[in-house]
């Protein structure tokens, strides 16, 4: 049962133009009798769908570099709304809304090297991954964020100075983000 004070109304064709492109999130409507409406308050609307997942390239590895560098992630998976560009590597929030934003950084190198990547909202360091290979070997570290983003607001990854990346035509080294609700 929903909290949302509502009022059932016969499907006719006046109610129809003001409810017909918007419906209440997650409510099941059922057949055509009626549709709810909403006292008291403007009917909400249902968020735009942003989603994306890409992988960064058949490069091998990547780094180290004397100075940090933006990821570009070039292998676009998924990208519902268009808002990640495999041009700069950033995403641009849409709207205002809570995100959620996960990547996975993968490593095959030897000894003594220091892998991982930052992820960064307009240009800020937020979350890091790092990954310190006292042996010869293959890893992969993850993490994840919810950011409060404002419209405009840019989301990317960073490969810091000193760091390196590894990612193939398996896509082991991804970067992922959806929205959750708008604010």
């Amino acid at each position: 049962m929903t909290s949302t004070a509502k009022a059932e109304v016969p499907n006719d064709s006046e109610n129809d133009e003001k409810t017909s492109t918007q419906s209440a999130p997650c409510e099941q409507q059922q057949g055509s009798e009626a549709k709810p409406v909403y006292l008291g308050a403007a009917q909400p609307t249902l968020p735009e769908r942003v989603a994306f997942t890409a992988a960064l390239s058949n490069a091998g590895d990547m780094g180290p570099y004397e100075t940090a560098i933006t990821l570009v992630y070039t292998k676009v998976i998924t990208n519902i709304g268009n808002h990640y560009s495999a041009t700069t590597g950033i995403f641009k929030a849409p709207v205002r809304g809570a995100y959620y934003f996960t990547f996975t950084v993968f490593i095959s190198t030897e000894r003594g090297s220091v892998a991982g990547i930052d992820l960064c909202k307009n240009g800020v360091s937020i979350v890091s991954s790092v990954l310190w290979m006292n042996i010869p070997n293959h890893e992969y570290s993850t993490n994840t964020a919810i950011l409060q983003l404002e419209e405009g607001d840019e989301v990317s990854m960073r490969l810091p100075e000193g760091r390196r990346v590894y990612d193939d035509v398996c896509n082991r080294s991804t970067f992922s983000g959806f929205l959750l609700f708008c604010l």
